[in-house]
């Protein structure tokens, strides 16, 4: 939203929650129109004006002191900043805005606008009588905790309700940003008879980190995991020290320990998080990846893609997951799938027995079977005819491809398309059989 006005004197944007509903802040120093539009993807925007009005009084959030000393309630490192883990004391100031009257027996109350990153401790003040245009602090800070893990840059939304002794009320949003520290690695050693990972290794490990945050950080710890089959860590405890802002560490004298199995293949790529955690109680997860060095040879699989999964063929016969090829005849079983034209995909319903298909960690109840040689799960009817390089930003979602081209089902009588739910092997098998191709129907595969 914005203020009707070529000077665009305020503007303030922001999304909504899963129902709908958003509180913007802004500061709109005249009155007039301010023009509000709501838009989204695949929705007709609305726009409408809301009139900015003066009042004779009008109470609202001027300015905020940070106390994060360790006296009294506070706990932090007295940088007057809001960091992760700290227990701040906030000192908020308001101003009576309004023009003529005074606003009496004014109290506040505050709550979060930001969920689990922040927990208001003590969220009530008094601040008695305020004159037009004066501005006053109350003595007895609101209390709040700061989750350890905020990260740097995160913006923190504090709702302020401030009532006088008619009842009226007014809000004002009060943003806190986060400073804290953020880990980069920048270098990472393998130490062993060869200074790489191979399959059955047990290998030590030296990362080397900056801190490209906004706050430096004391007694920086941190520990690695993995959910990786293959991998087993030994010692995933390090120590950085302390870090200030741009500051580079390593964990040369405390290293790393993990070790591969033996069926790890080369080419592997192992996924790591170092997990940091600094004396005020801060927390940052880093993901990296480790590579099984080895020749990589045509026998081994590939992987993982970024979801976790593998890929095997047949040439990978030492790994027990490789497929062996079987051809399965559903030509007489099968149902026949009617196309009215070349280039259709049709959608059909999972059989309830094989139940719904989990690919990418969604289910998915129906299947989109192409007249043109491939498949993909859920509803995708979008002709696509032209094979290209996958994965590709044109192609269908998830697609399998038996033999992806330009086909043309039946163009004088022969060449179909079944599929054939085999119960007792709970397996699903789509076959084009004999289709030809649209530039040369006399080409059958």
């Amino acid at each position: 939203m914005k203020m009707v006005d070529t000077t665009e004197e305020m503007y303030s944007i922001g999304k909504t929650d899963d129902a709908g509903n958003i509180e913007l802040a802004f500061n709109a120093l005249t009155p007039g129109a301010m023009t509000l539009t709501v838009s989204g993807q695949n929705l007709y925007p609305y726009q409408a004006n809301v009139q900015i009005v003066e009042s004779h009084v009008a109470v609202g959030f001027d300015s905020l002191f940070i106390d994060d000393d360790t006296l009294g309630f506070s706990r932090g490192n007295n940088d007057s900043l809001a960091n992760p883990g700290e227990t701040l004391e906030l000192y908020a100031s308001l101003k009576n805005f309004g023009d003529s009257i005074p606003a009496n027996n004014i109290t506040t109350n505050l709550t979060s606008l930001s969920g689990d990153m922040v927990t208001v401790l003590e969220g009530t003040g008094s601040y008695g009588s305020i004159a037009p245009g004066q501005s006053v602090r109350d003595d007895h800070p609101y209390l709040v905790k700061i989750s350890p893990d905020a990260k740097d840059g995160d913006i923190i939304q504090l709702k302020q309700q401030v009532t006088d002794q008619n009842n009226d009320s007014w809000y004002s949003v009060i943003e806190v940003p986060i400073t804290a520290p953020k880990f980069k690695i920048t270098h990472l050693v393998i130490q062993d008879q060869n200074n790489r990972v191979d399959p059955g290794d047990t290998v030590n490990m030296v990362l080397t980190i900056v801190n490209n945050g906004h706050d430096g950080a004391q007694a920086v710890s941190a520990t690695i995991a993995s959910d990786d089959d293959n991998t087993t860590i030994l010692d995933a405890h390090a120590n950085f020290g302390d870090m200030a802002i741009g500051d580079t560490s390593s964990n040369a004298s405390d290293s790393l320990v993990f070790a591969v199995d033996r069926g790890a293949f080369a080419g592997r790529t192992i996924n790591f998080t170092l997990n940091t955690l600094t004396s005020l109680g801060a927390k940052t997860a880093v993901p990296f990846t480790v590579t099984v060095d080895s020749v990589l040879v045509s026998t081994d699989p590939t992987g993982p893609d970024a979801y976790g999964y593998y890929m095997y063929d047949k040439t990978d016969t030492g790994f027990a997951l490789h497929p062996t090829y079987n051809w399965i005849e559903i030509n007489g079983v099968g149902t026949q799938l009617s196309y009215s034209q070349n280039d259709v995909v049709l959608l059909e319903n999972l059989p309830s027995a094989f139940g719904p298909l989990k690919f990418y960690g969604q289910r998915f109840s129906q299947i989109s079977i192409s007249a043109d040689g491939w498949i993909c799960p859920g509803n995708y009817t979008t002709s696509n005819f032209t094979n290209v390089p996958i994965p590709g930003s044109g192609t269908p979602p998830g697609m399998v491809c038996g033999n992806w081209d330009d086909l043309d089902p039946s163009p004088d009588g022969t060449g179909y398309i079944y599929w054939y739910h085999d119960a007792a092997n709970h397996r699903l098998v789509v076959e084009w059989d004999s289709v030809a191709y649209w530039n040369q129907t006399s080409v059958r595969d």
